[in-house]
């Protein structure tokens, strides 16, 4: 596989992080087997990691927890967004990849961030920042 980074340093003066797009998961579990993630996904985040001087972070929605050691091993320094409605346990992740990783996000966008109820939002943001970086990045529109 070829990798031809573009020159980013002549495009823009300064950059403090590096973010992939590459959701990796339903709700119910990981799109990829470990193997086919192992040997086609992580070369290639390798190559980004290697090519940046910038931490780089991985969005990835649904359940990833199956392949979330392969990233950091990879040299992802950060994972987003821990999607609270793929069921995956904070305090699991947290216990298992909190010294390697920054773990952003897991507000639940979908339901609770829609509501007026000012006390269940505070709720679920309180127990979020026990946790994690609190990022809340939603591109559903609440109705």
């Amino acid at each position: 596989m070829s990798f031809k980074p573009i020159p980013v340093e002549r495009k823009v003066k300064v950059i403090y992080r590096v973010v992939i797009g590459d959701d990796a998961g339903y709700h119910s579990g990981s799109l990829f087997s470990p193997q086919f993630y192992k040997e086609i996904v992580i070369p290639v985040y390798e190559m980004i990691v290697h090519e940046l001087s910038v931490p780089v972070i991985l969005h990835s929605d649904g359940y990833i927890i199956p392949l979330l050691s392969m990233p950091r091993d990879a040299g992802i320094k950060a994972i987003h967004p821990l999607e609270v409605t793929a069921n995956i346990d904070l305090k699991e992740v947290k216990e298992e990849f909190g010294q390697d990783l920054v773990l952003i996000g897991n507000a639940d966008c979908s339901y609770i961030l829609c509501q007026t109820d000012k006390q269940l939002i505070h709720k679920e943001v309180v127990e979020v920042d026990m946790y994690f970086v609190l990022a809340i990045v939603c591109m559903q529109v609440c109705q």
